[in-house]
């Protein structure tokens, strides 16, 4: 009676294309680098308290200060921190929504803020609304606060306003590594890898273009790596498609979990054979990790991603029709008291709150007395003069840019018959 032997050992697919055998990291032992790298690749990162956290962004605002204080007023300086710590409280309040791994926010001196987590989802739409939880809320708050000074003369409003409405609009431009950019990164070019790949060099030429030009020299850095980064982003895109169908993905992947061991050392070995320049097993992990991470990640569907784009879309054409309605002139009578105790009504009209004009007008609603005119800017006196029965009379002054006299006119029935310059 023959005796069955012991059964075959069972393979198991290789994210190399091939077949591995189960047993076959025990039979065959690992090189030091691979070892190395497996060890570091099972180390989890360390979980910040919050605590360390708030710790964290104390020192980082700190030096953000310092150096913001060289270029900034202190109202001013005050104003950019509450608008950047808004646009990343709604990045992190959609990594929290979404539960994100060891969610940290800092700032960056003489570059902005950021808030960084670990993703634990393979949803791409979660990833699209964390990028727009960012740049909406703080342009829908500038468009509220743009309305109210349009009837409150406030300058610290308007500042708020302004600088709210630039550093969420400018996030939105669809340039890596902006919010704009990653967006349409990860609703459109994430799709097809040499799209990606030319996605990220033209976008890198130019932000460093722009930041030779401007004078930014950290935002010219950060182009110049970004445009030599598009062969590492390509590199790794052909790895993940290569893999990803050699892999039995499933929808429920935990990024902050540690990497199946059976599916982490043949990963190592494939990126060691594509990377062959990664000889420190700290490197090569972090490597493995974001191969691993775009394996499994899914851009939106076809109706996320048209929505995703229409929210981007029309928040983006909403900031020159701010400026439109802002820039508006509004009219109105008001009550005024003139130096010799009188009581008289006046028309004024005012730009985004400033006062922009003011004549004094008769019983009957005419133009009949006082008129000055102000820079809608400055706020400075531009022209000065006095209307009769709704036409110019008198001796009108204008004034340049410095509050000086430019010109003398006199008026004859709203007709100029004379200009004398001071």
């Amino acid at each position: 009676m023959n005796e069955a032997g012991p059964p075959p050992e069972q393979p198991v697919a290789s994210p190399a294309g091939g077949e591995i055998p189960a047993a076959a990291e025990a039979a065959q032992p690992l090189d030091p680098l691979t070892a190395a790298t497996l060890t570091a690749l099972d180390q989890a990162p360390p979980q910040r308290t919050w605590i360390k956290s708030l710790i964290l962004l104390a020192v980082s605002l700190g030096f953000f200060a310092m150096a913001g204080l060289f270029n900034n007023s202190p109202t001013g300086l005050a104003i950019l921190v509450g608008v950047l710590l808004f646009h990343e409280l709604g990045h992190y309040a959609g990594m929290r929504w979404f539960n994100y791994r060891d969610v940290r926010m800092f700032f960056i001196p003489l570059f902005g803020a950021a808030v960084a987590g670990r993703r634990t989802s393979v949803e791409g739409y979660q990833e699209a609304i964390v990028l727009l939880l960012g740049p909406l809320p703080g342009i829908l708050l500038g468009g509220v606060l743009g309305v109210i000074c349009m009837f409150y003369d406030s300058e610290m409003l308007r500042s708020a306003t302004v600088t709210l409405l630039a550093i969420n609009g400018f996030n939105l431009l669809p340039f890596m590594p902006l919010d704009g950019g990653r967006l349409l990164h990860l609703v459109l070019f994430s799709r097809q890898r040499h799209l990606e790949a030319l996605f990220q060099f033209v976008t890198g030429v130019l932000l460093a273009i722009c930041g030779g030009l401007l004078g930014g020299w950290l935002l010219a850095i950060l182009g110049v790596f970004m445009a030599f980064g598009c062969f590492f982003t390509f590199k790794m895109s052909t790895l993940a498609r290569e893999l990803r169908s050699a892999l039995a993905l499933t929808g429920d992947t935990d990024f902050a979990a540690p990497i199946p061991r059976e599916l982490a050392v043949p990963l190592i070995e494939r990126v060691e054979r594509a990377f062959p320049q990664v000889k420190q097993p700290q490197s090569l992990a972090n490597v493995v990790r974001q191969l691993w991470e775009r394996i499994h990640i899914r851009p939106p569907g076809m109706l996320a991603s048209l929505g995703i784009l229409a929210l981007h879309g029309g928040a983006f054409l909403s900031l020159p029709a701010m400026v439109v309605i802002f820039n508006m002139p509004l009219p109105r009578e008001a009550t005024t008291t003139r130096v010799d105790g009188k009581v008289v009504r006046t028309r004024e009209v005012r730009v985004w709150g400033r006062l922009r004009s003011s004549t004094e007008l008769d019983d009957r609603g005419r133009l009949n007395g006082r008129h000055l005119e102000y820079s809608p800017v400055t706020g400075k006196l531009l022209a000065e003069g006095n209307f009769l029965d709704g036409q110019r009379e008198g001796i009108w002054m204008e004034y340049d840019a410095k509050g000086q006299p430019a010109s003398m006119i006199l008026y004859r029935r709203g007709v100029a018959i004379q200009v004398k310059q001071p």
